[in-house]
């Protein structure tokens, strides 16, 4: 295939065809009419919006909006806008505006669309800053210790602001701040209007984009930032702002919509203090018990936003209830969009993480960056059908006769991997197929740089290259891979050299493949694991639930009443009985990130004495009977917390 023949090629092709229709309809246009000219159809658009999205999501010049429509990013003219504000950042040393303070404040002025001033100051905080803002920002504590303090600015910033509104995203964290600033002062706070791009970008973009500033802006074909710095993330924020009140005034909202309140005569007022929530309503608690389970927020759409476990559901989510509204970043436009709660007992919190974990699975909420992308975790392929094989990823396993392992929680640790072992071993990395002679053709670079034998050249040894096929295979197989001890080899002489970059270097490669060696072992353990039931309370008292757990994974679950033993023994054996007809196949990403869970709880030397093994030649009564010794000896109390599991890096921490 050449290159113009490329699927890439193609996409080029189709967007532009998509730019010129976008350009001749003078405004938005309909989603099925788009689909209808690029792709030569108009029947059930549905089954084409998946490709129109691959075709121009990834592309600056489109922008979509929540209703369906397609514009030109370039065709959205910001100065007719007439709109008067500020655009307010702060940078600080933390979450908390009573406990942290700003080290850095930007604001820019506007008026009609344009940037009119601007303002930006350092600022002391009188306290050493954290690494991680360090690191985020690219400040230093030897860049403050000059710097004013916020004294010294206070005024030429309450000047700058004036009686304008106040743009930001998140903005009630950057106004909190400035306040807490202020009352240390003993200054009147802020009062200014108000217009927040976050819940302004949920509404006009839709919720297929999450509502972090980077996001927003690459979503409206805007260049994203390289440092968080106040003034630059101000006029980011004031960009974005603009950009989204003239789409939504296409969309036919107003511009008073996303204001916090306006006078008849157009002039911008302080919104009385008694109607500006300081949290959420507390209305919203309702009945919500005292016991396990998971909580299900939903925005005023019915849209599900964030699904979350507890242990005491009341508790957990009444500590929302403390954090003022743009609490924190990490969360951005969550509590100010929570119109209605709703919650699952489980009895159980490991039940409750279990659930979590499939509901955020199925409903993909917006704030829930954990657990939510298990479709996207890779394979490793080693097509070892091939004479010359190569290790690439793929999104699942085919019956083409090569070998996967995995899936694997992070592509970025699978895709460090298979550079690693290529370079080590001088794999080819070329999507050369050599069934034919025209496969060959001529060298790549990778020979230039011995990174490669050559094989497309006559150059490879086969049997070198197989050698070095089986001693990669070695590490995904092998209990204790030869590889890992060799490269010990090599980092002590590194260091006996004092060549210390290289021992560094080579101490990041070995931990890269003995992850992914123990994480392969992990899934490769689960299929010879042998089955057991987990005792756990019901959220009915008189009752316990067993989790059936075959192959690593939950298999079934039943809920009774421990006396009731003959039910109990019938029901496992039914399940087991099904499991022996229909089977469990290699572990996918469905079931990857539950049986995580599992092994892990399972682990737990406090976890042992609820879990009851179970196998062909059981007797179905005996294991039903030492379920329910285990039910009224542990009450409602029944096995340690449960293990929180972060599905992006696999590491846990105990509730």
């Amino acid at each position: 295939m050449t290159s113009a023949d490329s699927p890439q090629s193609t996409y080029d092709g189709l967007r532009n065809r998509a730019s010129e229709f976008i350009a001749g309809a003078g405004g938005p246009v309909r989603e099925e009419d788009l689909i209808a000219f690029i792709f030569g159809t108009s029947q059930r658009p549905e089954m084409w919006r998946t490709l129109l999205m691959s075709v121009l999501g990834g592309d600056g010049r489109f922008v979509q909006t929540a209703h369906g429509t397609w514009h030109l990013s370039t065709a959205v003219v910001e100065s007719d806008v007439g709109l008067s504000f500020v655009a307010l950042d702060v940078e600080t040393t933390g979450l908390r505006p009573n406990e942290h303070r700003i080290i850095e404040i930007g604001i820019a002025r506007y008026a009609n669309g344009r940037c009119m001033d601007r303002y930006s100051a350092l600022i002391n905080p009188e306290r050493r800053i954290p690494d991680y803002i360090r690191k985020l920002t690219g400040i230093s504590d030897s860049d403050l210790i000059p710097a004013p303090v916020f004294k010294s600015v206070a005024s030429d910033i309450l000047t700058f602001i004036g009686d304008h509104a106040i743009v930001g995203h998140n903005v009630g964290f950057d106004i909190g701040f400035v306040n807490a600033e202020l009352r240390r002062l003993d200054l009147p706070p802020l009062t200014n209007a108000s217009i927040d791009t976050v819940p302004m970008a949920m509404r006009v973009l839709g919720r297929r984009v999450r509502p972090s500033l980077d996001r927003v802006a690459h979503a409206l074909g805007m260049p994203s930032r390289d440092k968080h710095r106040a003034l630059g993330d101000a006029e980011l924020t004031a960009a974005v702002a603009l950009r989204m009140l003239a789409m939504a005034r296409e969309q036919g909202e107003s511009i008073e919509s996303f204001v916090s309140t306006r006078s008849s005569t157009g002039a911008f007022l302080p919104p009385p203090r008694s109607q500006v929530p300081a949290t959420l309503d507390r209305a919203l608690l309702g009945a919500l018990p005292r016991r396990p389970g998971v909580y299900i927020m939903y925005d005023a759409g019915g849209h599900i936003l964030y699904v979350g476990k507890a242990k005491s559901l009341r508790d957990r989510v009444a500590s929302y209830f403390s954090q003022p509204l743009g609490y924190t970043r990490k969360m951005d436009g969550l509590i100010e969009n929570i119109r209605r709660i709703e919650h699952e007992e489980t009895g159980s919190e490991l039940v409750a993480l279990l659930l979590e974990a499939q509901l955020i699975r199925r409903h993909q909420p917006p704030y829930n960056r954990m657990l939510r992308n298990s479709d996207t975790y890779p394979y490793i392929r080693f097509d070892v059908t091939s004479k010359w094989p190569r290790l690439r990823l793929a999104k699942k396993p085919s019956r083409d006769g090569a070998r996967y392992f995995g899936p694997f929680r992070s592509r970025a640790t699978a895709r460090d991997a298979i550079e690693i072992l290529s370079r080590r071993y001088k794999l080819r990395t070329c999507a050369r197929s050599f069934k034919t002679p025209a496969s060959y053709g001529n060298p790549c670079l990778e020979l230039d740089l011995h990174r490669c034998p050559g094989p497309c050249v006559g150059r490879a040894d086969p049997d070198a290259y197989r050698g070095a096929v089986n001693a990669t295979l070695e590490l995904l197989t092998a209990d204790e891979p030869s590889v890992l001890a060799s490269f010990d080899d090599e980092i002590a002489a590194a260091v006996d050299l004092e060549q210390f970059e290289l021992a560094q270097r080579l101490r990041h490669q070995r931990d890269v493949l003995e992850r992914l060696h123990r994480e392969q072992r992990a899934l490769t353990a689960f299929d010879i694991q042998q089955p057991y039931c987990i005792v756990q309370p019901a959220s009915s008292a008189d009752k316990v639930q067993v989790l059936i757990v075959v192959q690593g994974r939950w298999w079934g679950h039943l809920i009774e009443s421990p006396e009731q033993s003959n039910l109990i023994a019938g029901r496992i054996e039914e399940s087991w009985r099904r499991f022996e007809q229909v089977g469990l196949g290699a572990i996918d990403h469905q079931g990857v990130d539950e049986a995580t869970i599992l092994a892990r709880w399972s682990a737990l030397p406090a976890a042992q004495p609820y879990i009851v093994p179970i196998g062909p030649d059981f007797d179905w009564q005996r294991v039903a009977e030492a379920i329910a010794q285990i039910a009224n000896q542990g009450a409602n109390d029944l096995g340690p917390h449960v293990v929180a599991y972060d599905a992006s890096s696999g590491d846990s921490a105990a509730l």
